[in-house]
């Protein structure tokens, strides 16, 4: 750690892994043991592995229901790349087009000037890359307006070096129907992951004020209706998690004289949480009619 004159000082052991001279020494010694919450890590094996020698070492006190949380921008990768080796044919070589423009100064000018002729602005565009997820929907909406533009400068240069028409960009490579066939692809990965929802996001739900446990039931019925998944038994199973999870907590804290907080403001949100509230009390509305 860093003293007062920004020298290194004190244990320096590492936080690399759970064993005897890693985390559990570390955390020990600086006294952070019973602050960890969570863990984030992707969700290879061996880390899956560590986690549960770590949790050996420190049970947590609030039952650890929430101790190894799996990367979520991680696993969002996962389902959008899944979905997107279905319909990799057409973004390949719309990424290999755009790449061969970009890649060089003179084509670059052409491009321009062959933009000017079609009446729009020159401009750049960008590649995606695999490790961000949303970089290939950048990719092609930074395209929008210039497919047309794009395929006819670049079928007109392979056809002055004799490339055959077969290689030609068409209409179809960027046909917004070839995403049906990703998107469905894309549900049943993330089904594999969320069907069972982890307790943690259940606790950041129900925690905020504007939705707690009764928005949390709403919410999971409407996810469920849209993707044909049974929250029910989840549900109970986070309420009697809820609870214990509470008890544990008042008994450890139970005894501390707590500072009410000020009082929040209750002026309503147009948020997605009250949208969805609507949608409930205008359903209960309808049942009432209905009976």
């Amino acid at each position: 750690m860093l003293n007062d004159d920004f020298d290194l000082s004190g244990p320096a052991e590492t936080m690399a892994g759970p064993s005897d001279s890693g985390a559990t020494p570390t955390s020990q010694t600086y006294e952070i043991t019973h602050r960890i919450l969570s863990i984030t890590l992707d969700n290879a094996l061996a880390n899956t592995s560590s986690i549960s020698l770590f949790a050996e070492r420190k049970i947590p006190q609030d039952g650890g229901y929430y101790f190894h949380q799996r990367c979520t921008c991680h696993i969002i990768n996962l389902v959008v790349q899944s979905g997107l080796k279905e319909v990799s044919n057409r973004i390949d070589r719309i990424r290999d087009v755009i790449s061969w423009i970009s890649n060089s100064n003179p084509r670059l000018q052409e491009f321009d000037i062959h933009c000017t002729l079609n009446d729009l602005q020159p401009r750049r565009f960008q590649t995606d890359m695999p490790v961000m997820w949303n970089s290939i929907y950048l990719m092609l909406q930074n395209c929008l307006d210039y497919d047309t533009t794009i395929s006819g400068f670049y079928n007109m240069k392979m056809a002055e070096i004799g490339r055959p028409q077969a290689q030609a960009l068409t209409q179809d490579d960027w046909n917004n129907n070839m995403l049906g066939t990703a998107v469905v692809a894309m549900e049943t990965k993330f089904k594999k992951y969320w069907s069972k929802l982890h307790f943690l996001y259940a606790l950041g739900v129900i925690v905020d004020h504007m939705v707690k446990l009764s928005g949390l039931e709403f919410l999971l019925e409407f996810i469920g209706t849209n993707l044909t998944v049974d929250y029910s038994d989840q549900i109970t199973d986070i309420r009697n998690k809820l609870f214990e999870v509470f008890s544990i907590y008042e008994r450890i804290f139970g005894s501390i004289d707590m500072q009410p907080s000020a009082e929040a403001d209750t002026q309503p949100l147009q948020t997605s949480w009250s949208i969805l509230k609507r949608r409930k009390k205008d359903k209960s509305t309808c049942s009432s009619s209905s009976s």
